[in-house]
């Protein structure tokens, strides 16, 4: 049986502390700055799709490419920030 555990941020800093310590890893402030970087990359499939200026059939497909980054766990996904300007980057335009 599965179940959700609230913790609030002091609780999560101190357990983060706790587990770093003994296993020689990052500090809650290193992950708690890594949650925090991955949450302002994340956005919408409608930002995504101005961004890229493509329609959602285009989108699929970039995604099923893996030609940009998303995130999995998500319905509706969420997508890279950093991914679409990358590929944006990349991107040719032929004249």
């Amino acid at each position: 049986m599965n179940e959700i555990i609230l913790l609030n941020r002091d609780e999560f800093t101190s357990l983060i502390n706790e587990i770093s310590h003994k296993a020689g890893k990052a500090s809650a402030a290193e992950v708690l700055a890594q949650i925090e970087k991955k949450q302002e990359d994340k956005i919408g499939k409608e930002e995504t799709l101005s961004l890229l200026g493509v329609k959602p059939d285009k989108l699929a497909k970039l995604r099923e490419n893996r030609e940009i980054i998303y995130y999995s766990g998500t319905r509706p996904y969420m997508y890279s920030r950093r991914s679409i300007e990358q590929y944006l980057a990349g991107v040719t335009i032929a004249t």
